[in-house]
């Protein structure tokens, strides 16, 4: 009820701030007389707009037109279709998605004869461009800010790429922003139009905004100032993908006379874990001051499991699921902090038969770069399989134009042969040299391959699957986030696949698991009709896919509400669930390992939202080993572990061994809660052979300077700033560096 003038609602976490923001707009609009189209509200998902508008509407009686209320994107979207002609647009302009966007950019790329430099990938131009457009730089801002030739020639390929997107009449998502900031900026009277228009802006999860939308609500708010934004500093979490936590950090800066209204009282969670959650935030310096209670009574104590690796730590969670019947498999959610995570918890819970959903992601087994490689596995088996090669005959790429591959499938046609029988007879579709000899090598690699499956071990086998393919290549040369994604998911096949074979000595797995005995013979007659690969370590390759055929089968798991929900804890936010499993809390997975305190600030941030969350059962936990790459590689429990105040805490200890990570972090008011059990190594300004500032080379990203290390021994891990201007923090172990 403070009106008018700017206003600052800083609300914590399960405060209901929704609600507050829904009344506010109603009490406006009821009791102030505002009209409803003089009200601009903004939200971050159309989801959540739909939501308020069916709200006020319930609280009015009425269905209030509330025409701009919406996400940043729609709000700009209908501000340029009226305006667009101003820029050079039309009012029709497309919308490109982010598939319409690397077409456009490889076009680019390759008017400029770039397309075969490792600097300039399509994936790395459009993350450019975009964290200039949410800085709110355009090209010729991009240009008077580029510290080096790289940055000169990126910021040269961005002014092309708007050029050329405004003569196709486009734009991509960033520039619905930036160009209505462009708009407004640059013509005064289409501003005051809006300043005018709009009496009172509502601004959601302020804490999530970048600059660009900063600008954005600056431009549009007139001389009344009257702004309420609502927020959480506490749960700022994508600032990797642009977010300024800043802005919510000075709001009393920016307005002075602004009052700041504290949503105070945690009306979602048990004492205990509200407890867990602020005695971590806590230890962040950049925050405002608030302190978040609950009238809730204490509840169960969270707990904190340690396990020996991730296969026993996702079978923990399985049975626990099941175990505490206090509690319905829709009641429950599993977080995680990076999404290969995945894949280990869903393969347990389906041999445990709890029904799952994945949230915020697809599963482990139908994302596209594993399909990609299982697909190359499923030809091994079964050569006629067309679907399968269609998928991977250019992936990654090999030169073959649509026009080729349809003579292929046309000569298919007209001989009445499968499609690999088709491409062995290439020669007779009438193609180019160029083509005919890309078909012959792909023809070679699949018949290599296939007799490699013979005598190769499946884990093995699937490695080689993947580099002679040349899919880690293509990934590696990507070298983004992204492309890092997609590379530690196939990896993880090779994990799954080691998983597959141990279940498999244990007894656990066995061919009538997988198909009815009544169709066994068939089953396994398919290999030997297919060509002549026979044999114990070629029939494993065929039991792991119909077993990973079982795990991909969800079609039920999808209409069910009685599921379990699995998620990366980002796709958690404004989410509640009365139990909460939070796995992998370890040094260098969560936190994911940086040096930056910004960095680990948000990383904090992370694990705050992820435990409120949580209504009444938290559970933590971390394996002291977790597979990659095909083996095990060792862990210490998450310096998180040892931020929390232990009289919120129920600890299975693991018979004194050292299991809190990193380093000592810088407390305010918490020493007397640290558990006597913890101890913390010193960084040492040397280790192992390693010193800060050394140059060092790396035989996948080059050359670097070493800029920090943690622990030692096996535990060492180096923080090495590239050539590339990325900063990576690898285990010293494994990480094959060496002195320059």
């Amino acid at each position: 009820m403070h009106a008018p003038g700017p206003q600052l609602i800083l609300a914590g976490a399960g405060s209901g701030k929704t609600r507050v923001l829904t009344y506010k707009i109603a009490w406006l609009i009821q009791a102030l007389g505002f009209r409803s189209e003089e009200i601009l509200a903004v939200t971050f998902t159309n989801k959540a707009a739909a939501s308020m508008r069916e709200r006020v509407a319930t609280l009015l009686g009425f269905q209030a037109r509330l025409r701009w209320m919406g996400t940043f994107h729609s709000i700009c979207a209908r501000l340029l279709r009226l305006h667009a002609v101003r820029l050079g647009y039309s009012s029709s302009f497309t919308i490109f998605d982010t598939e319409d966007q690397r077409k456009f950019v490889r076009r680019l790329l390759k008017a400029q004869n770039l397309e075969e430099d490792a600097r300039f990938t399509e994936d790395k131009v459009r993350y450019w461009v975009s964290s200039m457009k949410n800085s709110g730089l355009m090209p010729d801002d991009a240009k008077r800010e580029a510290g080096d030739r790289f940055e000169e020639r990126m910021a040269a390929l961005y002014a092309l790429y708007q050029v050329e997107m405004q003569k196709a009449n486009a734009m991509d998502f960033d520039d619905l922003i930036l160009l209505a900031i462009r708009l407004l900026k640059g013509f005064p009277e289409v501003r005051a139009l809006y300043q005018k228009g709009f009496h009172y802006i509502l601004v959601d999860e302020y804490q999530d905004t970048n600059k660009a939308q900063y600008q954005l609500i600056k431009l549009l708010l007139g001389p009344h100032q009257n702004l309420v934004v609502v927020g959480d500093d506490d749960q700022s979490i994508y600032g990797w993908r642009g977010a300024d936590i800043t802005n919510i950090l000075s709001f009393k800066r920016d307005y002075a006379d602004a009052k700041v209204t504290k949503l105070e009282q945690n009306y979602r969670s048990s004492g205990h874990i509200l407890g867990v959650a602020g005695s971590v935030i806590r230890n962040n310096r950049q925050r405002m001051d608030k302190k978040v209670w609950t009238g809730n009574p204490p509840g169960d104590k969270p707990s904190l499991q340690e396990h020996d690796d991730d296969n026993i730590e996702a079978a923990w969670v399985a049975r626990k699921i099941l175990s505490d019947t206090r509690y319905r498999p829709g009641d429950t959610a599993v977080f995680y902090r990076t999404n290969a995570q995945s894949r280990v918890l869903e393969d347990e819970l389906r041999r445990q038969r709890v029904p799952y959903l994945i949230v915020g992601g697809i599963r482990f087994y139908e994302r596209r770069e594993v399909k990609d490689v299982l697909g190359y596995l499923r030809l091994l088996v079964n050569p006629r399989d067309s679907v399968s090669l269609t998928r991977i005959i250019n992936v990654p790429k090999r030169g073959l134009g649509e026009t080729s591959l349809q003579k292929v499938h046309d000569l298919a046609i007209s001989k009445e042969l499968s499609l690999m029988e088709a491409l062995q007879r290439a020669d007779e579709a009438g193609l180019g040299s160029k083509a005919l000899g890309e078909i012959r090598g792909f023809v070679k690699l699949i018949w290599e391959l296939r007799d490699l499956a013979k005598s190769t071990a499946l884990p093995e086998l699937i490695a080689e699957v993947i580099n002679r393919s040349g899919y880690r290549t293509f990934l590696e040369k990507e070298n983004t986030e992204e492309s890092e994604d997609r590379l530690n998911n196939i990896e993880e096949l090779v994990a799954a696949a080691q998983d597959f074979m141990e279940r498999k000595a244990r007894g656990e797995i066995d061919f009538e698991d997988l198909v009815h005995p009544e169709d066994a013979e068939d089953e396994m007659s398919r290999f030997h009709a297919e060509g002549e690969a026979a044999g114990d370590l070629a029939r494993d390759l065929d039991l792991f896919l119909q077993e990973i055929a079982l795990v991909s089968d969800s079609d039920s798991l999808k209409q069910s509400q009685e599921a379990v929900t699995l998620m990366t804890v980002h796709s958690a936010k404004g989410l509640e669930f009365p139990r909460v499993f939070v796995t992998g809390l370890e040094d260098g997975l969560f936190p994911l390992m940086r040096d930056e305190d910004g960095d680990i600030e948000e990383e904090r941030r992370l694990f705050y939202v992820a435990a409120t969350r949580a209504e009444k059962a938290l559970h933590l936990s971390f394996a002291r080993r977790r597979r990659r790459y095909g083996g095990f590689q060792d862990a210490i429990g998450s310096r998180f572990i040892a931020e929390i105040d232990k009289n919120h805490l129920e600890f299975a200890s693991a018979g004194g061994r050292r299991i809190f990570g990193g380093p000592r972090p810088a407390r305010r008011d918490e020493d007397e809660h640290i558990h006597p059990e913890v101890a913390y190594e010193d960084i040492s300004q040397e280790e192992d052979g390693f010193r800060k500032g050394q140059k060092v080379q790396h035989p996948r990203f080059g050359p670097g300077t070493l800029v920090s290390m943690e622990g030692h021994g096996e535990q060492l891990r180096v923080t090495v700033v590239f050539q590339d201007h990325i900063r990576r923090t690898l285990i010293a172990k494994f990480a094959n560096l060496k002195p320059l």
